[in-house]
């Protein structure tokens, strides 16, 4: 009985090795978390002369946005005391795109507020960022009014510096092969100490 026991562990172990060759081999390459800084420098407006620091990440193995761009898996920036994720902004929707690579385009990110195009605007849809590639857009709002407006705005440039080391993510086949594996294991050493006490 332990025999059929220790074939059937062995099987499955051996399936999933396979299982997980195909895979990779399919598609060697492990996917990677691309990290990228980058700054604004406001050289128009209202905030002529400031900076403003924030950080992005994507998934090259991801699927393109419609645009050709990279979804962002995590955004970060602080502008004028609102700090906006990658949940706050416009990506692959009224043509913002997500993030280029340099790769004869213009490097960098292509997406807007969530709220930049909202009628009526109010209070707390401010400010508003815009992201063009190497170039920036801010508007900070005016609700002195009946209604509110773009109201003050900015304009500036963007420059990107790839963050190292970026971060790479083992593919779900490798994942799921190594804990076949591990499972076969356990289940065999299991076995054969409960022969041995016998």
């Amino acid at each position: 009985m332990a025999n059929v026991y220790q074939k059937s562990v062995f099987a499955a172990a051996g399936a999933g090795v396979a299982l997980g060759c195909t895979v990779i081999g399919a598609n060697p390459a492990a996917a990677t978390i691309i990290n990228y800084d980058f700054t604004v420098t406001i050289t128009e407006g209202v905030l002529v002369g400031n900076q403003y620091s924030g950080s992005l990440s994507y998934d090259d193995s991801s699927d393109l946005t419609s645009y050709g761009g990279f979804p962002l898996a995590d955004f970060n920036f602080d502008f004028e005391g609102k700090t906006f994720s990658e949940l706050d902004l416009l990506i692959d929707v009224a043509g913002y795109g997500g993030f280029f690579p340099d790769e004869g385009f213009d490097e960098g990110l292509v997406t807007a507020s969530v709220g930049l195009y909202d009628d009526p605007f109010q209070p707390q849809d401010f400010p508003k960022i815009i992201f063009l590639g190497s170039t920036f857009f801010g508007y900070l709002g005016d609700c002195s009014g009946s209604s509110c407006d773009f109201g003050p705005e900015s304009f500036g440039q963007v420059t990107y510096e790839v963050d190292s080391p970026s971060t790479s993510i083992p593919e779900p086949g490798t994942v799921g092969s190594l804990f076949v594996f591990g499972l076969g294991s356990l289940l065999l050493k299991k076995k054969v100490v409960s022969s041995e006490s016998k």
